[in-house]
């Protein structure tokens, strides 16, 4: 379940999107991943949402719905295959949690990669056929810094993440992704962040002060 909800499903429709928006836009509408996982998991999975965590989340939406708008609302189809990729990582996120009480992180971040790994495989050759020797070389250096970076050392943190805490609150935690990406996307790729993304970041924010603030009461109760 952990490999088809996010190591298919999730990854597939996320690298699909991020070709058609931007990666700020991007970046930002990944946040309703935690509005998903507060309904998901409070009805299903049987965590506890503070009042405190509900606020939070809510303002995370709004900060996602002003970056969809962008001054209309006829979002880029990147936007919304993004936006339907955030419902499956809460359910993803469930069976990884029950999956690491029997076995490391270690143990289930390499099942999910190579389940995931041999179907997303196959997908691609039926549809693009066989890449060229020079793409592969072209492309290899950022292939190896994101299957390093991204599939191996953050999941490892993530998988140890939600083995600790709550799912919701460990998103929330994450949320400052954003902030980093727009960073990024300026400084490598010249992207220049729009006032709807600015925008879309404070109601972000106070969601990440509202839920780490929780985390923290928690912390110094345990």
């Amino acid at each position: 379940m952990v490999t088809i909800l996010i190591g298919v499903i999730f990854y597939g429709l996320n690298f699909i999107g991020f070709q058609h928006t931007s990666a700020g836009n991007g970046s930002i509408i990944l946040m309703m991943e935690l509005f998903f996982t507060m309904g998901i998991l409070r009805w299903w999975g049987g965590e506890y949402l503070s009042p405190a965590q509900v606020v939070g989340a809510i303002l995370m939406l709004v900060g996602a719905v002003l970056v969809l708008f962008q001054g209309t609302f006829v979002p880029q189809k990147g936007d919304l295959l993004l936006l339907a990729a955030t419902v499956f990582p809460p359910l993803g996120n469930f069976y990884a949690r029950e999956a690491r009480q029997f076995v490391s992180s270690s143990v289930v971040l390499f099942c999910r990669s190579v389940l995931s790994a041999g179907f997303l495989l196959l997908a691609a050759l039926c549809v693009n056929g066989v890449p060229l020797i020079g793409d592969l070389q072209h492309s290899f250096p950022y292939l190896l810094i994101n299957g390093f970076v991204l599939f191996g050392l953050s999941k490892l943190l993530w998988l140890e993440t939600i083995h600790r805490i709550e799912i919701s609150v460990g998103l929330a935690l994450g949320a400052v992704t954003p902030a980093f990406t727009l960073l990024y996307a300026n400084l490598i790729l010249g992207d220049i962040p729009t006032a709807f993304q600015l925008w879309g970041l404070l109601p972000t924010m106070a969601g990440i002060v509202l839920l780490t603030g929780v985390l923290r009461r928690k912390i110094s109760v345990a």
